[in-house]
């Protein structure tokens, strides 16, 4: 019984977490990739309960990182998305870790 209230417990943290993090869904209109292979995705929406990290001026904007598998996954997204004028929804991470005190990073995306 303990164990299966530990679970609960658990299983709710992580949904309150979750249902905090900031959306938006949008067109792409800018993928960005620096030489140290973070980068940025530009949208024509802006992004909904945008990190306290991040500042105005990106509020359209989520940064990833290419030298990881996830962010190799995300940046290929993004461009197929520019490239399709499709609409991709992405979710942030709460943290702004590519680019501190600047853009929100990206969680997750589909299209």
């Amino acid at each position: 019984m303990k164990k299966l209230f530990i679970l609960v417990a658990l299983f709710a943290c992580m949904n309150t977490a979750y249902a905090a993090s900031s959306k938006l869904t949008g067109i792409v209109k800018n993928v960005r990739i620096d030489n140290n292979g973070e980068g940025m995705i530009r949208f024509d929406t802006a992004i909904e309960n945008m990190a306290s990290c991040a500042i105005e001026y990106y509020q359209k904007t989520y940064s990833f990182d290419a030298n990881t598998q996830g962010g190799k996954a995300i940046y290929s997204m993004a461009l197929a998305a520019r490239t399709t004028g499709k609409p991709m929804t992405a979710y942030g991470t709460g943290d702004c870790t590519e680019y501190p005190n600047t853009v929100e990073s990206i969680w997750s995306g589909n299209m």
